[in-house]
């Protein structure tokens, strides 16, 4: 804390509350006797988080050569490159680093949660890659999950979409059985409070993939939907989220890219985007009316296309002047939904309904 400028009365008033701690073990009212805490921080304590960010927050600089990222006491640590036999070398060097650091700071890792993954070409073998750190090799997958959002190493987000399925075919069962007893206001809002919030999580990354894909989420979708309004098996797609005033998942990760461009267009971003995308001003001064369109970079494959780099731009550029226009986020958000809306589910003759 002295390092980070805190001194004076505030580091004096945090060091008393850190000192002269103890802690004891009880089992089967069998007591041990008390020993001093020497290290860490009092469990469960508010200031307990903000401590520990405050004690890793050098880990990013011990290496020059890997990227860290950290929330709160989950590290993911990235590198890319050609050759993966001198990567190896070189990474491992690294985490032996990392490992000193750990030591010397009187922290451990789960090794046994520690694992690697490569992204990369599926015709590639790398059978014979070894990562090390704390003198043992890490087991390799081909998923994990990061942040409530499981990656695969083909990026296909197929893992992730189908742990969604289960979720929501889950909640659907429920709904089922409860549907008779509630009514509609209370169906709609268990679906957005158990359905949309799975839809809606990160849609920005892994909703932009084939639309086969998405497909058995959208069958999922639909139904759950029938379920709350009471609807008969065979009402149009149209009619079903016209009456509920509800996005699709594919409009859902329009939406989101939506979003996304606009804060970024208008600085509303961490920094680390603001070359991200590029207007097509920033590529030539000439006067036509694409210049507010963001630049298409040429794409080689599907998980370039897919990407928020390869379709935001697509997005964007789709809409209406006036929408892109928008004077604030509330302001867009509010608009953009009810553009979607409009071009997909035009006002039509309502669904009709059924008691089940």
């Amino acid at each position: 804390m002295l390092h980070y400028g805190i001194r004076g009365l505030p580091h004096d008033l945090i060091k008393s509350y850190l000192e002269n701690r103890q802690q004891f073990v009880t089992y089967n009212k069998h007591e041990s006797p008390f020993l001093p805490i020497i290290t860490g921080v009092p469990q469960g304590s508010v200031l307990g988080p903000l401590l520990f960010l405050i004690y890793i927050n050098d880990i990013s600089y011990i290496s020059n050569y890997l990227s860290f990222f950290l929330f709160a006491d989950d590290t993911t640590i990235l590198k890319s490159g050609v050759n993966l036999c001198d990567m190896q070398v070189k990474i491992n060097e690294e985490l032996d680093i990392l490992d000193r650091w750990l030591k010397i700071n009187k922290l451990s890792i789960n090794t046994d949660k520690t694992k690697f993954m490569i992204f990369g070409p599926k015709r590639k073998r790398y059978d014979d890659i070894n990562i090390k750190i704390c003198n043992r090799s890490l087991d390799r997958v081909s998923s994990i999950t990061f942040l409530g959002v499981d990656i695969d190493s083909d990026l296909s987000w197929k893992t992730h979409i189908s742990k969604i399925h289960a979720k929501i075919a889950s909640v659907i069962g429920v709904l089922c059985k409860i549907r008779y007893k509630i009514n509609k206001q209370t169906a709609l809002l268990i679906y957005d409070a158990l359905i949309l919030s799975q839809l809606n999580y990160c849609n920005l990354v892994w909703g932009s993939t084939y639309k086969t894909s998405l497909n058995n989420l959208f069958i999922l979708q639909k139904r759950a939907l029938k379920i709350c309004l009471r609807l008969d098996r065979k009402t149009a797609t149209n009619l079903v989220f016209q009456e509920a005033r509800k996005l699709t998942i594919y409009d859902i990760n329009k939406l989101q890219l939506a979003i996304f461009v606009y804060s970024l267009l208008n600085c509303k971003l961490p920094i680390i985007f603001n070359s991200y995308l590029h207007q097509i001003t920033s590529i030539h001064s000439h006067n036509t009316r694409s210049n507010i369109n963001i630049f298409i970079h040429s794409v080689k494959n599907n998980l370039r296309k897919f990407s928020v780099k390869g379709q935001g731009p697509l997005i964007w550029n789709s809409l209406p002047l006036d929408l892109r226009l928008s004077t604030s986020l509330p302001v867009f958000k509010k608009s953009i939904k009810k553009y979607l809306m409009s071009i997909n589910y035009p006002e039509t003759e309502s669904a009709s309904s059924f008691s089940l």
